[in-house]
């Protein structure tokens, strides 16, 4: 059976059964077969196990030690609060901009045909953004 303790072990017993190896012997295979099936039987269950263990937001902490593991501001270190707050002046969001009268216009205004190239060219620039 693999000692997962020490790493070593698993390749010195590899590279012993490499030399000892004869080509068309069976019993050569039977003991590999049996350490497979070792190793499903030991490791799948504490796979099931550690999954179904709870998330502990303790666990996760990301800024300032709080547990809130979504929580990003206010920033521990005061640079790393301006650099936030500059890399947000570099964009708009819809709350910062009245679009009522953009959508009422692509509402009433544009074609079928002018709606599709609208959509096609927002849906391309959105995905070559994330990329």
């Amino acid at each position: 059976m693999l000692n997962w303790d020490d790493p070593t072990a698993t390749f010195s017993n590899t590279l012993a059964a490499d030399n000892n190896k004869i080509p068309g012997n069976v019993e050569q295979t039977e003991p590999t077969l049996n350490v497979e099936k070792q190793l499903k039987e030991t490791q799948a269950p504490q796979i099931i196990l550690d999954a179904k263990k709870p998330v502990r937001a303790d666990d996760k902490r990301v800024i300032n030690g709080k547990t809130d593991i979504n929580q990003l501001a206010p920033f521990k270190y005061p640079w790393a609060w301006e650099f936030w707050l500059n890399a947000n002046r570099n964009h708009w969001t819809p709350l910062d901009i009245n679009m009522s009268k953009d959508v009422h216009d692509y509402q009433h205004r544009l074609t079928l045909e002018e709606k599709h190239v609208y959509e096609n060219v927002l849906s391309y620039l959105t995905t070559s953004d994330i990329m």
